[in-house]
């Protein structure tokens, strides 16, 4: 199963107003539900926002939503294998229908490349992924991404 499917999986079995996604390498470090909860409900929340050829995407090591904006941005697309760009997907899909992407202090410590970049081929499934959403929105990410917030 793709993060993806498993994300899209959480939210079916999910019955509250917020939905939050997160990796497996991660710590919480203190408390955050009523600081999501106090967000306004109108964008896509994340700790790490990335910026590339004038467009703005969250990092998906951790997310929040109001489940309105999900029920109108849908779900992640599964087509993304394994996991890679289906973050920027989503953002560039919320975007069109006038949702921003927000930073957000959460308290969360990322332990990075502790996952996907040790499975085999993960390079290829990179590439595929980028393949992907560059027949969707036209334009190839992962060349100059930079974090503009962490």
């Amino acid at each position: 199963m793709c993060y993806s499917e498993a994300i899209n999986r959480g939210v079916w079995a999910s019955s509250s107003d917020w939905i939050m996604w997160m990796n497996n390498d991660i710590s919480c470090t203190g408390k955050f539900a009523s600081h999501v909860a106090a967000q306004k409900k109108d964008a896509l929340y994340s700790r790490q926002i990335i910026e590339e050829a004038g467009h703005i995407w969250f990092g998906n090591w951790i997310g929040a939503v109001h489940k309105d904006v999900w029920n109108d941005v849908g779900e992640f697309d599964t087509n993304f294998k394994v996991c890679g760009f289906e973050d920027c997907d989503y953002s560039m899909r919320a975007y069109e229908l006038g949702y921003e992407t927000r930073p957000i202090e959460l308290p969360f410590i990322h332990h990075w490349g502790r996952t996907r970049w040790e499975i085999p081929g993960y390079a290829a499934t990179r590439d595929h992924n980028i393949d992907y959403f560059e027949s969707k929105h036209r334009w190839k990410p992962g060349r100059e991404m930079k974090v503009t917030h962490d």
